[in-house]
Formats: structure tokens, sequence, C-alpha cells
């Protein structure tokens, strides 16, 4: 990945600054995280008694998708992030979210 100073002379007058930078890296880290994704199976917790529900586990974010009560649930959780893709979006750690069923958007949120 080039650095800033490499970057900046590259693209010299064609928008080089340095938001546009910060683009490029999370661009060019997206298939190193993508293929680093865990699957979580379902199953009960240590103690035996507490319901663990399946996730996908991208860039330390996690994603859960199971059903109750009849309905399909999925809950996205950000909190125990501390690296991974947070890493690359500064120090506010605010990552852009875009939630889709099937070809619609339903919900976006975050930085551009």
């Amino acid at each position: 990945m080039m650095t800033y100073a490499e970057w900046s002379k590259a693209t010299a007058g064609h928008g080089g600054s340095l938001d546009e930078y910060a683009k490029y890296k999370r661009r060019e880290n997206e298939p190193r995280i993508n293929s680093g994704a865990l699957f979580h199976r379902a199953g009960l917790e240590p103690d035996g008694e507490t319901q663990r529900y399946p996730c996908i586990e991208i860039g330390e974010v996690q994603v859960y998708a199971y059903v109750r009560d009849g309905g399909l649930v999925v809950s996205v959780h950000l909190d125990g992030a501390s690296g991974g893709v947070f890493a690359l979006y500064g120090a506010d750690r605010c990552v852009p979210v875009t939630i889709n069923v099937g070809d619609a958007t339903v919900y976006e949120a975050g930085p551009e």
C-alpha cells in the first residue's frame, strides 16, 4: 500500500487529499478484512445454560443472525472491536454501516 507521500505524488491535481488517501487505505484493506472472516456456531456458553447465537466476525465486528419468537433477528455488535476495520477510520472509530434486505438498502449510517 502506498504511503501518503506516494499517494500525494501519484494523484497530484487529481484529488490527492488526506480524505481521499484514507478512503484508498480502507478500500485496499477490504479484501484482507473480508478474507479473514470467522464463523462462530450456535451452541451453549461454557456455563451450559446461556444460548450462544451463530455469528460471523469480520474485522472484529460481530454480526449475529438467528430465529427468535418465529422471526429473524439480525444484530450487529460494534462495541467489542478495538482494531480491524475500526483502525482504518481515525480516532472516533466511526464505521459506515449499510444494511440490505434483498436488493433494497433499508439502513445506512456513518461517515462518507
